[in-house]
């Protein structure tokens, strides 16, 4: 079940809506947090501090936040976790993985997030043109750290390209050959 080679559409799609809901997201958190800390500044420190000062710490938590959500969301969580996938991503169903198969260091997560500088040029048409241009769908970040994001199957299984070039990786063998065959 691998992405259809012939239509580079669907991988794109998801990738674009995955950036989408991993920015409402983050948005969200940033919004909430900075208003919950403005909320708290204002009503639990109002003999301490005035309003305005209350508003400026509220704002600058709240660009904290947003600044320290995507890299956070992009970078920390896929490492971290087994899925190797931000929230986002997790909704819609893919993941990012080394062209070998195995799960990224936090390295490539890092390389990743650093060169999204670059795929986000132009109001992310670069990106758009090199994921639609290279072979493995990949963007800027994915050549230079050497990933691919692929469709999971579950949380813990990509559904990894076949041998025949779709997306340009090959799967890992099930059994391995050291091991006794039953």
């Amino acid at each position: 079940m691998a992405i259809d080679r012939t239509d580079p559409t669907k991988v794109l799609g998801r990738r674009l809506l995955h950036l989408v809901i991993d920015g409402l997201l983050v948005g969200t958190a940033a919004l909430l947090l900075g208003a919950a800390v403005l909320l708290a500044l204002t009503v639990g420190l109002a003999h301490w501090i005035d309003f305005g000062a209350a508003f400026v710490v509220g704002m600058v938590f709240c660009l904290a936040v947003a600044l320290l959500g995507p890299l956070v969301n992009e970078v920390w969580i896929p490492h971290k976790s087994r899925a190797g996938a931000s929230l986002g991503m997790r909704i819609t169903g893919i993941r990012v993985i080394m062209l070998d198969g195995s799960k990224p260091p936090l390295k490539a997560f890092a390389l990743r997030y650093v060169l999204m500088v670059v795929d986000g040029m132009l109001w992310g048409l670069v990106g758009i043109v090199v994921i639609l241009r290279t072979p493995r769908r990949q963007r800027v970040g994915d050549l230079v750290a050497g990933t691919v994001v692929v469709r999971t199957g579950s949380v813990d299984e990509p559904v990894l390209p076949g041998p025949d070039g779709d997306l340009g990786a090959v799967p890992q063998p099930k059994l391995s050959l050291d091991a006794p065959q039953m």
